[in-house]
């Protein structure tokens, strides 16, 4: 789905919809699954400006800010703004999470790396819904 497909979608949903399609995806329904790995997909290949096929720390950014849009307009994560007070500090964190998620250690975001990372952070996420 492209992203502005999926966001419309999202929109639609009230913050109790958009919780129940989270917890769909972290209990194994196949199709909220798929949805969510589409708009992954999605995210990763829309912030990939370069076409390389990987994410670099500037384009990393755009990502999570992409991937984050859903969960703050329903209430589940803060906005940017709230979160750092500079553009400096969100991209010092920004930096430390791209590390962190750089499994290979080769500087660069790869698809399975994101999703794999996702995955996890939402099942954490979840657990809190």
């Amino acid at each position: 789905l492209p992203i502005h497909t999926y966001e419309e979608k999202m929109d639609q949903y009230n913050k109790e919809q958009f919780a129940a399609f989270i917890k769909k995806c972290v209990s194994g329904d196949m199709v909220a699954r798929k949805e969510m790995y589409n708009f992954l997909v999605e995210c990763f290949k829309t912030s990939d400006v370069n076409l390389d096929g990987s994410i670099d720390p500037v384009e990393f950014d755009q990502m999570i800010e992409a991937a984050a849009a859903a969960p703050r307009r329903h209430g589940f994560a803060p906005a940017t703004t709230t979160l750092y007070k500079t553009p400096e500090d969100r991209l010092k964190a920004r930096k430390d999470v791209f590390v962190g998620m750089d499994e290979n250690k080769d500087g660069q975001i790869s698809l399975d790396e994101w999703i794999g990372y996702c995955v996890k952070h939402i099942q954490e996420k979840a657990k809190a819904l």
